[in-house]
């Protein structure tokens, strides 16, 4: 993505792997900071609700209609499964008043939102020192969860941000039965669970938890050799009886050792 005063011009490669007959919800949760490493000048900004997003897709005249008609083929809604691609779709960046993004440290999360998805995470700050990575949020999970889950994690890896050309996409990785993982002892996560408060148990209970300074043992990610990468990381847990959506998440960055 490449800023010239208020134009953004964008260019990407989007992969939508099944039809999606349903209209869609768009969350934008969004929080400044005056820079990375001042996480205590940190503000979050209120969650902006757009429904019914297939009307906005479909129409004409809106901020982001020049980006999706620089798409291959043409992204109609609701979405069909296919690969798009977008070279030198611009967006108008006047649409981000309510955001006033320059001079500031942005920590930008959002998420096309899963009509059942029940787990949320709000105020993540990661730091990274070495191979360990401390790790702070807030957990909220709104209903219980009675069965066991399973998760997916989709990666992708590019040389840069700006180079969508370099990357590639690697073998989704499936993990089943996750509560015994998530109430066994041992486990590189298990430092970052000891430190949310009340304790993550499983099945899921309704609560909000948070979690201060949690670490992960980046040891744990040697299949995903992620230093001096720019990484695009999707994860899915769902219940493994009934199928339903506990939790959807996007991450899309770069790590930088302290």
């Amino acid at each position: 993505m490449i800023k010239v005063k208020r134009l953004y011009t964008i260019s990407s490669k989007i992969t939508i792997k099944d039809d999606v007959k349903d209209d869609l919800k768009l969350q934008i949760m969004a929080t400044r900071c005056t820079n990375r490493d001042a996480p205590d000048t940190c503000e979050e900004y209120p969650t902006l609700n757009i429904k019914k997003l297939c009307s906005l897709v479909n129409g004409a005249n809106h901020s982001f209609t020049p980006f999706l008609e620089h798409a291959h083929p043409r992204v109609q809604c609701p979405l069909r499964k296919a690969i798009y691609h977008v070279l030198n779709g611009t967006f108008d960046g006047n649409a981000l008043s309510r955001f006033p993004i320059d001079d500031w440290y942005w920590k930008k999360g959002s998420a096309l939102q899963h009509p059942n998805a029940v787990v949320t995470f709000n105020n993540l700050v990661m730091i990274k020192v070495k191979r360990l990575y401390t790790i702070s949020s807030k957990i909220t999970i709104k209903d219980d969860v009675k069965d066991d889950l399973k998760l997916q994690i989709m990666a992708t890896r590019c040389t840069n941000r700006d180079a969508p050309d370099t990357c590639e996409e690697y073998p989704t990785l499936n993990i089943k039965k996750l509560c015994s993982l998530v109430n066994g002892a041992n486990h590189s996560f298990t430092p970052f669970l000891e430190h949310a408060h009340p304790r993550v148990q499983c099945p899921l209970r309704k609560a909000i938890y948070h979690v201060l300074n949690g670490t992960f043992d980046g040891n744990a990610l040697s299949r995903f050799p992620i230093d001096d990468w720019y990484w695009k990381v999707r994860s899915l847990t769902r219940e493994m009886m009934s199928k339903k959506v506990v939790m959807c998440s996007y991450l899309e960055g770069q790590i930088v050792p302290l």
